[in-house]
């Protein structure tokens, strides 16, 4: 991927995870998965543990401006822990290797928090979008004095 001024502001990415949730019970994440004009991405927020319940309510209040219908979450507490080390109302419908395969492919650490956005393509990437941004200035991730070459952005 080229960076792009936007990218070189706000680090947070959204990564897809449809094909790791596919299979699993809870609909909310299977639905979308396995819809051609849905999607399933996760937003991994490094330090986001920090996060208050209310503020992840407030989060989830916010993108339903944007369509979604519910902000599931995922906190992590001790990532080599796996599914044991994390807190999240969703970990009941997921098994430990789900759990470790979310965790390694949105690179998650000690003290992240990965938010899921399911839905249609256009729902989660506005969704999630306008989240990513939002949380890119609450916690002062976003560093609007870095510029880059605007390519695409």
């Amino acid at each position: 991927m080229v960076p792009t001024s936007r990218t070189l502001r706000n680090p947070l990415e959204l990564v897809d995870v449809a094909d790791l949730v596919k299979d699993v019970e809870f609909k909310v994440f299977s639905g979308p998965a396995n819809d051609a004009k849905g999607r399933v991405a996760a937003l991994r927020v490094p330090g986001g543990a920090q996060i208050s319940r209310k503020q992840i309510d407030d989060y989830g209040k916010f993108i339903e401006i944007y369509g979604a219908r519910g902000l599931a979450y995922i906190k992590v507490n001790e990532r080599a822990k796996g599914i044991e080390g994390i807190t999240s109302p969703v970990a009941k419908f997921l098994n430990a290797d789900i759990v470790e395969a979310i965790l390694a492919r949105t690179g998650a650490a000690d003290g992240d928090m990965i938010f899921f956005g399911a839905d249609s393509k256009k729902v989660v990437a506005d969704a999630l979008g306008a989240l990513r941004l939002k949380i890119g200035k609450d916690l002062q991730i976003t560093d609007e004095k870095k510029m880059g070459a605007a390519v695409g952005g």
